[in-house]
């Protein structure tokens, strides 16, 4: 099995991007660094998701398409063989799909269907993210470069509401004990937290 297969995106990149839907997908090569079940290698989306019923079969959660596709059969690493219903049906669709598979002498590798040569470019996440984040308002991420990052950062996230005052950090649902403290000639005057 090739050495990325299980990587996730880090909690970091997965949380901002979660509105957008992330148009990157694999171009499936040799099959190695791809997970059959878990990676979207199939144009029509992750097979977890197509076959649910199919997927709760299988031993090995992570296995490669390489590993799947040269097993003697699909069935090899299930727990037991699909019964009729909807796990035969979903099986047998999954089997028609496989048969149409091919693997090629090359490695894997991402295409990022913002571009029309499918390589990623930072102005097409952000054009992306200006789309479906500003549709209301007129507000781009464009920055001035004669001032420090962490000022067009600051003008950025004030212009957005974005900044994480008490108000909008439990408007996300985050539970704050102090949200209803308040200060007065820059005391605490009354605040269930500081005892006040």
């Amino acid at each position: 099995m090739g050495k990325n297969v299980g990587r996730r995106a880090p909690r970091a990149v997965r949380g901002p991007l979660a509105t957008v839907k992330l148009n990157a997908c694999n171009q499936l090569g040799n099959g190695e660094d791809s997970r059959f079940w878990l990676d979207k290698w199939y144009e029509g989306g992750v097979l977890k998701r197509l076959f649910p019923r199919v997927y709760a079969l299988e031993l090995d959660k992570n296995i490669s398409v390489s590993s799947k596709l040269k097993a003697p059969s699909l069935v090899t690493t299930f727990r037991r063989n699909a019964r009729s219903g909807i796990e035969q049906t979903q099986f047998d669709s999954m089997a028609e799909i496989m048969k149409t598979i091919s693997l090629v002498p090359r490695v894997d590798r991402y295409i990022w269907s913002l571009e029309n040569d499918g390589s990623f470019s930072v102005a097409s996440i952000r054009k992306t993210l200006d789309d479906n984040r500003f549709q209301e308002e007129s507000l781009s991420t464009r920055w001035v470069k004669s001032v420090p990052i962490k000022v067009n950062i600051l003008a950025w996230k004030v212009k957005s509401n974005a900044l994480p005052t008490r108000f909008n950090i439990s408007r996300r649902g985050m539970d704050i004990d102090s949200i209803d403290c308040y200060e007065k000639d820059f005391f605490m005057v009354e605040c269930g937290v500081y005892g006040g």
